[in-house]
């Protein structure tokens, strides 16, 4: 009896670690393949983020700020540009 649990349990966590690998597996996918890492800190320190505006006479955030216009206008006038320091080509 003592035998045919332990063969259960050897069972099922057989039937867990494959399920596992096969979670890695797919995780995997979604991870890029870098040519240098970077920690979070510096990727942050030299990203600099610069907000424009499709037309230059649209809502502005100044314009949602002030109660003059709405998110949705502001959103549809407004994109932003990142520029980095560093080289974000493989960049993990």
């Amino acid at each position: 009896a003592e035998l045919e649990e332990l063969r259960t349990t050897v069972d099922r966590l057989e039937t867990e670690l494959d399920a596992a690998e096969s979670e890695l597996e797919a995780a995997r996918e979604y991870v890029p393949d870098g040519d240098h890492e970077i920690t979070p800190e510096e990727a942050m320190a030299g990203t600099n983020l610069f907000v424009r505006y499709e037309r230059k006479g649209g809502p502005t955030l100044e314009d949602a700020h002030s109660g003059d216009a709405g998110r949705e206008a502001v959103n549809d006038n407004i994109r932003l540009e990142h520029h980095t320091e560093f080289d974000d080509d493989g960049a993990v």
